[in-house]
Order: C-alpha cells, then structure tokens, then sequence
C-alpha cells in the first residue's frame, strides 16, 4: 500500500524533515509548541489532529471541501469543534512548502478565489487516501473495484481469499489490515518510515549510551524553558489544567519524568534543544570557564580539575565517558567550557552544586542534552563509566535531607531551593557576586520549569544575599540586576517579578 502523494512544489525536498504521509501518532510530542497542518479531511485526518492537539500550540486541517462532516465521523467534527487549538481552513489546498534543511513555510492557496498566503508551519502531515499495492497478485485473489483485497463476509460468489500458509511456515500473502477496503492505518510508526525509505538514514544526536535516560524537549534553540503543551494534553491525559501558565509545558505534563528517548525526541533535540534528567543515575560534571573584564579565562577549570585528579592518582580522560564542548555565554562573562556525563555510583553519593576548590566546577543531576544546538559532542563511547573516585572524593557527601515548605511546584522544588540558598549563605567575599548569580541560575531554572514562581525565588535569593552583606554594600538595585541576569541565563522571560 502507499500513501497518496500531495503534488506540490518544495514537498518531496522535505518528506522527513517536517513532510510526512501517514498519521505519526508516535511522534506527536515532538512538535510540542509547534504550528501543525493536516492535509486531508476523512477519519484518518480528524484523529490525528485530536492527537497531535495535545502537544502542539496550533493544528490546522487544510481542505478542498467546504465541511468536514462531508467525510468525516461527526463524533470528530464535534471533538474538533471542541478543541480550542484546532482550526479548520475549507476551499484550501496546500500550494507549496519551503524550507532550509526542514519545513518552515507552507504557501495556502484558497480554491475559490485563486489568492494565495504564505504561512510559518513546523510539519505538514498528509492524509488522503492510501493507493493498494496488490496488482501483482493473481487474479484468483479477490479484489474491490479500488484493488483492495476482500476477504471474510465481503468475498463474492465463487472469489478466493487469501490462501492461508501452512502452520510455522513464513507467510507468502497475507491480508494485511492497510489492504483491507476501506480502513488506512492509525499510525505510522518511525520504524515503517525508515524501511519505507521516506526517512533518512542519519546519525542521532543523542550519544547511545544516554539514550535509556528521560528528556525535557525545549520550546525554542538557547532557551531553557520546556516545550510548552496547550490545557488539552492535560485533559486527555486525565490531569487537572495547571492554573500557573508556567506549569503548562511537557516537563509538568510528565511529571517531571520527561519523556522517554524515541527517534522523533531525538529530532526535536537536534532542532531545538532539550534538557537530560539524570533522576539520580546521571551525574553532569558542569566545567566552566568564567572570563575576566579583558576576555581572558580567569580560570583553566579543566586543567585545574585534571591536576586534581592526577594528584589522587586518577585521570581525567575525556575520551572514557561522553563529553560535550558547551558553547559559553560571552555577553554575561562565561567562555566556551565542558559537559562530562558519568553514571552515578550508589555506593558513593556526592554533594551536588559547585566544588568547594574550584566553583568552575559544578555536579549536577541534569543538564543540557548533548547534541542539542550549540552542544557538541566530542566523545561517546558505548557505555558510560561510573563517576570516578576522586571526584566524588572532591565534591564531598551529600548534606543531611532539609525540611521543605508548600509551593506550586510541590516539595522537591522547595527542597531544591533550599540547598541553592544553602550554598550561597556560604559565600565568601570576593565570591558573594558570583554565587548569587548561580544560585539565581539555577533557581531560575526551577521558575522556567513551572516548579517555582518568579516573586517567590527572586524574594528568597534577595534575603539570602541580604544575610551575606551585599544589599548592604552593592544595594537592592544591584543585587536585583544579578538575580534578573541570572533568571534570563535560565531562560526565565521578563526575568523576576519583583
């Protein structure tokens, strides 16, 4: 069987890269935020984009027609017409599509006028029809007038099915359920594409030896915060609509597990960026290279961290494990640095955050997933080493479990800003600056996720720098510049709200 195939220009360039024929069920979360069309309008079509609603900010279903009950199940015109995020554009017919490397525009052109429009698209799925590919089989073999084989009550007088094989022998002929008159399949899967030749054999961007891990796709390439989901994949998911907008996002829709890796996260991953969470079997090894007024390293981070390991009688071998090269952050003083992934060693738990000899240096139990934009990876060996000895050695035990207080985003967070604060009440001067703009980092990150709110992280980290003496010498003013600074890094839009 093959998909009927949508004659316009630019959409063969792009089948893969954001064309697709066939429903892609099991690729939905991959367009999470994103604007998806859907050519076609029968049964196919209308679940489809019911699915796809759940994840993307906007489905569009294109059509010739001037309804879609002409076609479709009016149980789907109804669950469509009552989804808020899906649209229906009648007398319309996809014109043209165009894209560097991946569809970014599809040309609309309206049927009864002849004007055209020209608008942004993430993915253009295309479901019109199927064409049977059996004329090869013998005419003894049962066939509609479309050459879809018949079988079961639907044989004529006198007509063949198809022949069963003997037991435990490999089937020759089957009635495979996309041959059947009348029904297309619900979903095509990443696996059949890739044998159908429609997807390209390339390289994943994910190192294999993190591919068992959970993931965060990111709404945009450089910004931290997680793809955003509209209030119906809560509903379908049978969860209460986050009241915070913050929490509406695919990390709180999992929660906070993230998802799976699957070739379709893997690709959004390469387009857009995505968070690794470690959930306590990953640990990040966060190596920085902060710059001085002039743009020079104040401090070789990873030499000092390989002189550490050389004086335990370790190595530090970047070779051994995955490592990543970061891209920095020249604008807030931050030069290119490193990622190095280990797998954690339960029978040594570590001190999470900054080490206390080098704060370049920091563990971390998620990060940026390697091979999103600006993230390559240098190395990616098979298997992940556990995190050496000396280095668990140089980040200490963890401290004693803190208690937490209620928020929106549930005790962990809590839990989680409050060993931000602990950390930073332990700046010295000299480093009070500095830390407070790490700790505003990372409990920015908490805010971009929808764990926290911006007033109530930006009120606790100006008490904390308070109680170490900078509102008193730098001022509020100052101090609340670091924290917005730090909250933009994270990907906090607007930075706090004071």
């Amino acid at each position: 069987m093959f998909y009927r195939r949508l004659d316009a220009p630019g959409l063969d360039a792009l089948l893969g890269a954001g064309v697709f024929y066939g429903a892609i069920a099991s690729e939905s979360s991959a367009f999470a935020g994103d604007h998806v069309f859907i050519a076609g309008g029968a049964n196919s079509a209308g679940q489809a984009a019911v699915n796809l609603a759940r994840y993307a900010r906007q489905v569009t279903i294109v059509i010739r027609g001037d309804s879609l009950a002409a076609r479709m199940s009016q149980y789907l015109v109804d669950e469509i017409g009552a989804t808020p995020n899906i649209d229906v554009r009648t007398s319309t017919q996809t014109a043209a599509a165009a894209g560097t490397g991946k569809l970014e525009t599809l040309t609309l052109a309206d049927t009864t006028t002849g004007g055209t429009q020209t608008v942004p698209a993430a993915a253009l799925v295309v479901l019109i029809g199927a064409v049977p590919h059996t004329d090869w089989l013998p005419p003894s073999i049962a066939r509609d007038g479309h050459g879809f084989i018949l079988t079961g009550s639907d044989l004529p007088s006198g007509g063949h099915a198809v022949p069963r094989p003997p037991r435990r022998a490999p089937a020759r002929i089957a009635p495979a359920r996309p041959a059947w008159p009348g029904q297309l399949p619900g979903a095509l899967t990443v696996a059949s594409r890739r044998r159908s030749g429609s997807m390209s054999a390339r390289e994943y961007v994910v190192p294999a030896a993190l591919r068992g891990a959970m993931f965060v796709p990111r709404q945009a390439p450089g910004r931290r915060e997680p793809a955003r989901v509209s209030p119906g994949a809560f509903t379908a998911a049978g969860l209460p609509v986050p009241a915070h907008p913050a929490q509406r996002n695919i990390y709180q829709l999992t929660g906070r597990r993230g998802l799976a890796w699957t070739p379709s996260v893997d690709a959004h991953i390469r387009r857009r960026g995505g968070e690794l969470l470690g959930h306590g079997e990953l640990i990040l090894a966060d190596v920085d290279t902060p710059a001085a007024v002039d743009g020079t390293p104040m401090i070789d981070a990873l030499r000092w961290l390989s002189d550490r390991a050389v004086a335990a009688g370790g190595l530090l071998d970047l070779s051994a494990t995955v490592s990543v090269r970061t891209p920095g952050h020249p604008g807030s003083g931050h030069l290119p640095g490193w990622h190095v992934w280990y797998r954690a060693d339960p029978a040594c738990p570590v001190r999470m955050g900054p080490l206390a000899g080098c704060h370049a240096v920091e563990l971390r139990a998620r990060g940026t997933c390697p091979g999103s934009p600006g993230y390559a990876v240098r190395a990616g060996p098979g298997q992940l080493p556990v995190i050496p000895r000396w280095l668990a050695a140089l980040a200490g035990p963890p401290p004693a479990p803190a208690s937490t207080a209620a928020g929106h985003g549930g005790a962990p967070a809590w839990a989680r800003l409050h060993g931000i604060i602990g950390f930073l009440l332990t700046a010295q001067r000299g480093e009070r600056n500095r830390l407070l703009f790490w700790a505003s980092r990372r409990a920015g990150e908490l805010v971009a996720d929808g764990d926290l709110d911006p007033a109530t992280a930006a009120t606790a980290l100006t008490d904390a720098a308070a109680q170490i003496g900078l509102v008193q010498e730098d001022g509020l003013r100052a101090v609340a510049a670091t924290i917005g600074s730090g909250f933009r890094r994270a990907g906090v839009i607007g930075g706090p709200a004071h």
